[in-house]
C-alpha cells in the first residue's frame, strides 16, 4: 500500500480492488511454468524483475514463486536480471 505507487492505477476496472489496494494480492500460480514456456526469449536479454510491484509479498515467504522464477532465469542466460525490490526479506 504505498502511498507513491502507480501500480493501483491498474486496476481502475475494479473500484473494489482500488480501495483495498495494499490489502489483497493476486498470486499468478503459474508464472513459472509460463516463465518456463517463454524462457527461450530471455537469452542474451536484459530482464527486469519488480518494474509495478514488488517481487517480494509477503506471501512469497509460503510460495516462494520469485526464488522460483529466479531459477528458470538463471538457466535462461540472459545478460542480465534486474530485481528492484522494497521489501526487507
Amino acid at each position: 500500500a504505498c502511498t507513491y505507487c502507480f501500480a493501483r492505477k491498474f486496476v481502475h476496472d475494479d473500484p473494489q480492488k482500488r480501495r483495498d489496494w495494499g490489502h489483497w494480492v493476486e498470486v499468478k500460480t503459474n508464472a513459472v511454468d509460463a516463465l518456463q514456456r517463454e524462457s527461450h526469449k530471455c537469452f542474451d536479454a536484459d530482464v527486469f524483475v519488480g518494474s509495478a510491484t514488488d517481487p517480494y509479498q509477503p506471501i512469497e515467504n509460503r510460495l516462494g514463486l520469485t526464488r522460483a522464477l529466479l531459477e528458470v532465469l538463471l538457466l535462461a542466460h540472459p545478460k542480465r536480471v534486474h530485481l528492484q525490490t522494497r521489501s526487507p526479506h
